[in-house]
């Protein structure tokens, strides 16, 4: 109840329980250990931000990872989060993909290609400015190296 309402507000948080969550397969990658071959199933990003964070930070336990929320989009606002852990990552890097993203005017980035091409330096260069992957274990790993990543 709250102080001068007639009537009492109720909230419902669900909680997130991981062994209800729905995983996409990255890939099947094949393992050898000696005279043993497997195949190991990967885990991938799903389609959920929230979902994806939470992803991250089950790989990623350092204290220092920051997650900056923000939105891309003139019309249709789209979420996205960037990730880097501080002490690691060169913070003129942050600051330079922070200001490389609030720089973008477009109506609706459809796909993260869009936004990764908007800000690469140069789009048509032959060689590698963005690294795209569908893989957590890959992102908490570049992570560390001192890299920026943005979902």
């Amino acid at each position: 109840m709250l102080e001068g309402q007639q009537f009492a507000h109720r909230w419902h948080f669900r909680r997130f329980d991981p062994r209800n969550r729905i995983y996409f397969s990255a890939e099947f990658r094949r393992t050898s250990f000696g005279s043993a071959r497997t195949w190991t199933h990967k885990i991938g990003f799903v389609n959920s931000l929230d979902e994806n964070i939470s992803l991250l930070r089950t790989r990623a336990t350092d204290p220092n990872l920051r997650m900056l929320k923000c939105q891309v989009g003139e019309r249709n606002k789209k979420n996205l989060v960037i990730s880097y852990v501080e002490g690691i990552a060169d913070p003129n890097l942050v600051n330079e993909v922070k200001r490389r993203i609030g720089s973008i005017k477009i109506d609706d980035p459809l796909d993260s290609g869009y936004i990764e091409q908007l800000i690469e330096d140069n789009f048509m260069s032959p060689f590698p400015q963005v690294q795209s992957t569908e893989r957590p274990d890959r992102v908490v790993a570049s992570l560390l190296e001192g890299r920026v990543a943005k979902k």
